[in-house]
C-alpha cells in the first residue's frame, strides 16, 4: 500500500545501513595518529574495547582485539590501560580462538616489552607456546615473537617459556618451518640458551644442530641464517658435546663467519675453544681443530 503523499517512507530493517559498531568506530579512529590514539586512551576506550572483546559476539571480539592492538602500539599509556582493565586476562583466554589468535599474539608480543610479569600471572607463557605449535604460519610468528620479547624481558618468564615445553615448540618449528620462521625460532631460542646450561641441553637432544647448520648455510635467507649462527655459537660455548656435534655437523664455518664481522661477542670465543684439545675425547678434538683450520680461522 502507496503512503499518503508527503509521509516518510518506511524500510525494513534489511534495507537499512548497518551501523558500524563502536569497535570498529575506535579502530578506524586509532588509525589516524598517535594523538587520535592517545584521546581514545584517555576517554576510556582501551577499556571499553577490553570489555567487548570479552563479552561481544565473534565479530566484535574480532574487531575489540583489532582496535586494542592499533590503540597499543606505540603507545606506553594504552598498553598500561590495558594491564589495568584486566586486557591480558582477556587476551589470554581468548587467544586460541582461531578468528583472533594472529592479534592476540601480536598484542601480546607489544606487551611483553614491558608487561611481562602479567602476561606470565595471566598464564599467557602455555597459551603463546600452543600457538608457535598449532597455528598456521602468521599466528604463529607473531607468537614466537612474543616469547622471544618474554624471555629478554625477565628471567622468571624464561623459566616459565622452558618449563611449559617451549623449547620444543620452537626447536619443532626449527625442522619444519619455512627458512624465516626458523630464522625467528632460532632467536628465540638464543634468548633462552643464553646463560642456561639446561636449556642448551634441551635444544640439543632435540636434534636442532644439523637444521640449525642447514639454515645457517642457506643463502637464501640471510637474516635467519644469521641468528642460526648466532645460536650455533652459543651452543658451542656450552659442552664438548655440543661443540662435537656442531664441528661433526659442518656447522664451524658459519660460526667463523661471525667471528669475523664481529656481529656476534660469543662468536670468537667459541671459535677458540674449537681449537682446544678436549679431555678424554680425541676424535672430538680432532673434529674441532680439523674444522676450525678449514674454515679458516
Amino acid at each position: 500500500r502507496s503512503s499518503p503523499e508527503g509521509s516518510p517512507q518506511r524500510t525494513s530493517p534489511e534495507a537499512s545501513p548497518q551501523r558500524p559498531s563502536i569497535a570498529t568506530t575506535l579502530g578506524h579512529l586509532a588509525t589516524f595518529s598517535p594523538e587520535s590514539r592517545a584521546a581514545i586512551g584517555r576517554a576510556g576506550g582501551v577499556a571499553t574495547l577490553t570489555q567487548l572483546a570479552r563479552d561481544g559476539s565473534t565479530e566484535v571480539k574480532a574487531q575489540s582485539v583489532s582496535a586494542l592492538l592499533s590503540l597499543v602500539q606505540g603507545s606506553a599509556e594504552n598498553q598500561a590501560a590495558l594491564v589495568a582493565s584486566g586486557g591480558i586476562a582477556v587476551l589470554v583466554d581468548i587467544a586460541e580462538d582461531r578468528e583472533l589468535r594472529a592479534d592476540v599474539a601480536r598484542t601480546l608480543g607489544i606487551l611483553a616489552k614491558s608487561h611481562a610479569s602479567a602476561i606470565v600471572a595471566a598464564g599467557g607463557v602455555p597459551v603463546l607456546i600452543r600457538l608457535v605449535r598449532d597455528a598456521p604460519s602468521s599466528a604463529s610468528g607473531f607468537a614466537v615473537f612474543a616469547l622471544r620479547h618474554l624471555a629478554i624481558a625477565r628471567e622468571d618468564a624464561k623459566t616459565a617459556i622452558c618449563r611449559s615445553g617451549g623449547i620444543s615448540a620452537l626447536c619443532r618449528l626449527l625442522h619444519e618451518g619455512a627458512a624465516e620462521a626458523r630464522g625467528y625460532a632460532a632467536g628465540a631460542l638464543t634468548v633462552l640458551v643464553e646463560g642456561s646450561r639446561h636449556a642448551q641441553q634441551l635444544v640439543i637432544a632435540e636434534g636442532c644442530v644439523l637444521p640449525l647448520v642447514g639454515l645457517a648455510e642457506d643463502g637464501t635467507a640471510p637474516d635467519a641464517s644469521r641468528r642460526a649462527s648466532v645460536l650455533l655459537a652459543h651452543l658451542a660455548l656450552g659442552s664438548d658435546d655440543a661443540r662435537c656435534l656442531i664441528a661433526s655437523a659442518g656447522g664451524v664455518p658459519p660460526i667463523v663467519r661471525l667471528a669475523r664481522d664481529g656481529s656476534c661477542k660469543y662468536a670468537a670465543l667459541a671459535v677458540r675453544l674449537f681449537a682446544v684439545p678436549t679431555a678424554g675425547n680425541h676424535q672430538a678434538a680432532y673434529w674441532g681443530s680439523n674444522a676450525t683450520f678449514a674454515a679458516g680461522a
